[in-house]
């Protein structure tokens, strides 16, 4: 949901973390395969590997998403950029600051 000039707006559809889930598991599984092929498992470096690429997940899931994702002709998309980036979650204003 997002907060653009007092009014709510709330997309048809949102892009959760859970869309880098098979990219990450994909990443993980081709050098064990690899692996497994050569018969030269290393599961200390598999190891460290899987958990960078879970901190990698953990960290786009806090900083990137959710990605709200509006349609084509959205009433979101005729609003100016600026008013766009001001989401107001607390409800109050900073006397002077906003006001023009």
């Amino acid at each position: 949901m997002m907060l653009i000039n007092n009014k709510w707006y709330v997309a048809p559809i949102q892009l959760n973390s859970s869309f880098l889930l098979p990219i990450i598991l994909i990443l993980f599984l081709l050098p064990i395969i690899k692996q497994v092929r050569a018969k030269k498992i290393k599961w200390k470096k598999d190891i460290i590997y899987g958990l960078f690429l879970i901190y990698i997940w953990i960290l786009l899931s806090i900083t990137l998403f959710p990605i709200p994702l509006f349609g084509s002709g959205a009433k979101v998309y005729t609003l100016g950029f600026g008013k766009q980036l001001f989401m107001n979650y607390t409800g109050t204003k900073v006397p002077g600051f906003w006001e023009h």
